[in-house]
C-alpha cells in the first residue's frame, strides 16, 4: 500500500475514535495540545496508529487511541487494542521471575546455571558461576548483544532453547563488570520461569501475574484470535513496515525479552502497580519491598555523564530532570514506551504499530510529562579520549570456527581485514564513555548458517586492557525491507603487534 493511500485512509472518519466526544466537551481537554500533535503525526507521517494512557496519583486521567490498528480493514485504534510490546516485555517477564523469587523458588544471587537443564552457560572470560540470576536480569552477566527473529513466511523455526544456549549462552565480559543489553538473558529468564514452575512461560504469566493483577489485555506470546478466543483479530494492532505492508508474524529465541502484547489501558495499570497505586481489583502478587528491589539500580556506576542504569527488568533514567523508571521497545513494526515518573506518581504509556518511532514517542511522552510537571532539563558535558593506535591481530570465535582479524588504527584512518576479505577503511568508529571501542558497518564473512540467513554487516565492541582488545563481533542483518533481522554475537580477541 502506498503512503498516499495510507494517508487517505487515515484522514477518513476513523482518524480519531473520539472526535464526536471532543465536540461534546464543554471544557478544553488538558492534553489537547498533545492530541493535536499526535493527530498531525498520524496524518503527515508514517504512523498507522498511536495509543496512549496516562495515570496520576492512582487514577487514569487520559487514555485514547488515534489512527488505525488495521489500515487495510479500517479498524480504529483504542486504548484496549493489543500492541506488540518488544522490549517492554522485559519488566513484564521480570515480574513473573520475582513471583518465583518471592516464593523462594529462585534466588537472585545464585548462578543462573543452577536453574538451567543440560545446556549451561559457558564463559570465555570470568567465572560462569558469577553470572547470577540478578546479573542476567540487569544485563551485567557478561552475555553479549543478541536478537534473532523467525518469520512466519520462512521455513526456519526457533530451535529448542537448549540448542540456543549451546550456541549463544557464552559470557564475553566478566560478570558484574559492565552493562551489556542482552535479549538472550531474558530468553533465559522465561526458560527458568517455565522450568521452575512446571508450566509454560505463557501459562505461568497468565495465571500468576496477569489474572491476579486484573490485566485481561496483556498476553505473553502471540494472542489467540478466532472463534471462542478471548481476543478477536480486530483487537490486535497489525505491525507495519515503512512501505505500508503488514509484517508477517515473527517469533524469537528470546520470548521473555520481546514476545508480550498489551493494551495501553492494561499497561498503564501495570505501571500503576509499580508506583504502588494498588487498585481495588488487583491481588498482591508480592509485597512492595519486592517492587523496591526491582526498581533499585544494581548496575556498576559506569563512566561518563550518563551511563546505563538498570534494576531488575527496569531501566532508570530522567524525564525533564525528574527521576524515572520504565522501558522502551522497538523492533519490526513496533515502537513502545512505558515511563514511571516516580517522584510525581505518574505513569505514561505510548504505543505505535510502526518501527523507528522512538523520537516521536519521546516527544509525546515529554509533552505529557511537561503538562503535569514543570521541566527541569539539565545541561550535560561529554568528552572522549583514545590511545589505541597500532596494529592488532587475533580472531573471531564463532560456534563453527575461528576467523582471523587484523585491525590497524592510524592517525587519521582505521582499517580492518576479516578472514579472507579485503582490507577496508572503517569510518563508523567511536570510543564510548565506558571505554569500549565500537567499529560498525564492517564487511566480513563469519561463515555460520545462522548469520548467513540474511545479508549482514559486522559490529565490533572491544574492551582495551593489558595490550589486548576483547569483546564481541555481532553479525547484524541489513536490507530487511521493514522486517527486523538478527544480531548474533561471537567472541573476539585481538593482541597488539
Amino acid at each position: 500500500m502506498s503512503r498516499h493511500a495510507v494517508v487517505f485512509g487515515l484522514t477518513a472518519s476513523f482518524l480519531m475514535a473520539s472526535t464526536a466526544a471532543m465536540a461534546a466537551e464543554k471544557e478544553p481537554h488538558p492534553f489537547e495540545h498533545v492530541r493535536a500533535t499526535i493527530q498531525d503525526m498520524v496524518v503527515t507521517g508514517w504512523l498507522p496508529s498511536m495509543s496512549v494512557a496516562v495515570a496520576k496519583d492512582g487514577k487514569i486521567i487520559w487514555e485514547e487511541g488515534f489512527g488505525l490498528a488495521d489500515v487495510q480493514n479500517k479498524v480504529p485504534a483504542t486504548p484496549h487494542t493489543l500492541y506488540s510490546m518488544a522490549s517492554i516485555s522485559k519488566p513484564i517477564t521480570a515480574t513473573g521471575l520475582m513471583v518465583l523469587v518471592n516464593r523462594g523458588q529462585v534466588a537472585l544471587d545464585k548462578p543462573m546455571n543452577d536453574y538451567l537443564g543440560p545446556a549451561k552457560l559457558t564463559a570465555f572470560t570470568g567465572n560462569v558461576n558469577d553470572a547470577t540470576v540478578r546479573r542476567i536480569a540487569n544485563h551485567t552477566s557478561g552475555l553479549p548483544l543478541h536478537y534473532q527473529f523467525f518469520y512466519e513466511d520462512e521455513d526456519l523455526r526457533r530451535p529448542a532453547f537448549d540448542e540456543s544456549i549451546r550456541r549463544y549462552g557464552k559470557l564475553v565480559t566478566v560478570p558484574g563488570a559492565t552493562y551489556q543489553y542482552s535479549n538472550f538473558g531474558f530468553g533465559l529468564i522465561d526458560h527458568v520461569i517455565a522450568r521452575t514452575s512446571k508450566m509454560s512461560y505463557e501459562a505461568f504469566m497468565e495465571a500468576e501475574v496477569f489474572k491476579p493483577l486484573g490485566l485481561s489485555n496483556i498476553v505473553a506470546g502471540r494472542p489467540v484470535s478466532g472463534k471462542g478466543a478471548r481476543h478477536k483479530e480486530n483487537q490486535i494492532a497489525k505491525r507495519y513496515a515503512p512501505t505500508g505492508a503488514v509484517i508477517p508474524h515473527y517469533d524469537f529465541d528470546h520470548m521473555g525479552a520481546s514476545a508480550v502484547y498489551a493494551s495501553a489501558h492494561d499497561l498503564v495499570r501495570f505501571g500503576m502497580f509499580y508506583l504502588k497505586n494498588h487498585l481495588a481489583d488487583q491481588k498482591a502478587i508480592f509485597p512492595d519491598t519486592v517492587i523496591d528491589e526491582m526498581l533499585h539500580v544494581s548496575t556498576p556506576p559506569g563512566k561518563g555523564p550518563n551511563p546505563p542504569r538498570y534494576g531488575i527488568g527496569f531501566a532508570a533514567y530522567e524525564v525533564d530532570g525528574s527521576p524515572a523508571r520504565g522501558h522502551s521497545g522497538g523492533m519490526g513494526g513496533v515502537s513502545t514506551d512505558l515511563t514511571l515518573s516516580t517522584d510525581h506518581n505518574i505513569a505514561i504509556v505510548v504505543l505505535v504499530n510502526a518501527q523507528n518511532q522512538s523520537r516521536e514517542i519521546g516527544r509525546i511522552r515529554e509533552m505529557i510529562h511537561r503538562t503535569l510537571v514543570p521541566s527541569k532539563e539539565k545541561q550535560r558535558v561529554f568528552a572522549k579520549d583514545s590511545a589505541l593506535q597500532g596494529a592488532w591481530r587475533g580472531s573471531v570465535e564463532t560456534y563453527e570456527k575461528k576467523i582471523p582479524v587484523v585491525l590497524t588504527v592510524g592517525d587519521s584512518a582505521v582499517q580492518m581485514k576479516v578472514g579472507n576479505g579485503a582490507q577496508q577503511n572503517v569510518t563508523d568508529v567511536r570510543l564510548d564513555d565506558e571505554g569500549f571501542l565500537w567499529l560498525s558497518s564492517v564487511e566480513g564473512d563469519l561463515a555460520t548458517a545462522d548469520a548467513g540467513r540474511y545479508p549482514y554487516r559486522l559490529m565490533f565492541k572491544l574492551a582495551p586492557a593489558n595490550g589486548e582488545l576483547t569483546g564481541t563481533v555481532t553479525a547484524m542483518s541489513v536490507g530487511m525491507s521493514g522486517r527486523t533481522g538478527n544480531g548474533l554475537s561471537s567472541w573476539t580477541k585481538l593482541a597488539k603487534d
